[in-house]
């Protein structure tokens, strides 16, 4: 009678280590992203305080903020209203996610790609000449152009917070760097 018990719990054990093997082989690796969408919380109420100051980059000089949700062209995208703290202007812009495409309108031009956190690294961006992944992990996305004297462009991503940094090489140069986040 042992050996039968034995035999069961044998069988058991086995069939307990197949299944486990069969799920772990079927994970994806710890460094793939789950949801490469996660880089971009978009709920009501969100808020983003940014400074775009390249001498000063501990004020804040603008906010954007989710203030709500409206269907434009049978889409639902996410109204972010952006306010210069310096000069009292207000943009409004439209956000929407498709699977993992970020896609951004504003009131006076079409639908258009921001982001696509489901590209690799190195894997060039559809939507822009020059632009590809440099870095993706868990944590960071990050899309860049080369940088050269009148050229280059640059926009980071942290899961859960949105885009922390973001730069531009040309006529202007320019660097938005997130100071806080109020994420929901």
């Amino acid at each position: 009678m042992c050996k039968t018990v034995s035999l069961k719990m044998l069988k058991s054990s086995a069939l307990l280590i197949l299944f486990s093997l069969s799920f772990i082989m079927g994970c994806k690796s710890p460094n793939e992203p789950v949801n490469p969408a996660g880089y971009i919380p978009l709920a009501v109420g969100n808020k983003w305080y940014y400074n775009d100051d390249s001498h000063d980059t501990t004020s804040i000089n603008f906010v954007q903020e989710i203030t709500g949700q409206k269907v434009i062209d049978n889409k639902n995208y996410y109204e972010v209203i952006s306010t210069d703290l310096t000069s009292g202007d207000k943009g409004t812009f439209y956000y929407r996610l498709n699977k993992d495409t970020l896609f951004v309108r504003d009131t006076t031009n079409g639908e258009r790609v921001f982001a696509d956190f489901s590209l690799k690294v190195n894997e060039p961006a559809y939507w822009a000449q020059d632009l590809k992944v440099t870095l993706k992990s868990d944590q960071f996305m990050i899309f860049a152009t080369p940088w050269g004297m009148d050229y280059g462009f640059s926009m980071t991503f942290k899961r859960g917070i949105g885009m922390i940094n973001s730069a531009a090489n040309g006529l202007v140069y320019y660097r938005t760097k997130l100071i806080k986040a109020e994420i929901k």
